[in-house]
């Protein structure tokens, strides 16, 4: 990333911002110019907000060099992620994962876990958690659903990755370990 500021900006200011930018994995150089002085800033700058760098009143400009993604780009990672879940490798072959939004019965999920197998399904998924605005709708069936969709998904002879989202603090911390005891893997959601 470079950073443009004005020719006439005090050391001190400099200086904090250097121990901020330290703080937070990003070396620092200074090339003076004519107009103005070009700070090139180094390591973990992905993490930094171009806008909050710009809102400071010495900088003139602010240009990222390699794009934010950089970790989870092909550049830096040319490799397939894997993740085996059962005899499923997601990301290495064709995964497909199929089941209800949300898991309302064994019976439902005993029918969907096999029509989902006959489909060529490898994972069997189903909402359990669903985070409503109004505490009078559905919220799901918690624990009860991930009991209902792993032995749905046993029974078939299909992982079951639970449905989970992570937007409300005790579902996270108390329902949490109960899915990582039952589910081979877990898939959590934001709330859009």
């Amino acid at each position: 990333m470079i950073v443009i500021i004005q020719k006439d900006t005090q050391e001190p200011a400099l200086r904090q911002l250097a121990v901020r930018l330290m703080n937070q994995g990003v070396r620092i150089g200074r090339t003076p110019g004519r107009d103005a002085d070009v700070l090139t800033l180094v390591g973990d700058t992905w993490r930094l907000d171009p806008e909050g760098l710009a809102a400071l009143p010495y900088v003139l400009d602010v240009r990222r060099i390699t794009p934010p993604y950089r970790l989870v780009g092909r550049a830096a990672h040319p490799e397939n992620t894997v993740v085996e879940v059962g005899d499923a490798r997601i990301g290495a072959e064709f995964c497909l994962i199929a089941g209800p939004c949300a898991v309302e019965s064994q019976v439902q999920m005993a029918g969907v876990a096999r029509r989902v197998k006959a489909a060529g399904a490898q994972l069997l998924r189903g909402g359990v958690f669903k985070p409503r605005t109004s505490p009078y709708s559905f919220q799901g069936l918690g624990q009860a659903g991930i009991s209902m969709l792993t032995e749905a998904g046993h029974e078939a002879g299909l992982p079951t990755p639970a449905s989970w989202r992570t937007w409300i603090r005790w579902i996270f911390c108390r329902s949490g370990p109960g899915i990582c005891r039952i589910s081979p893997c877990s898939r959590p959601w934001a709330r859009s």
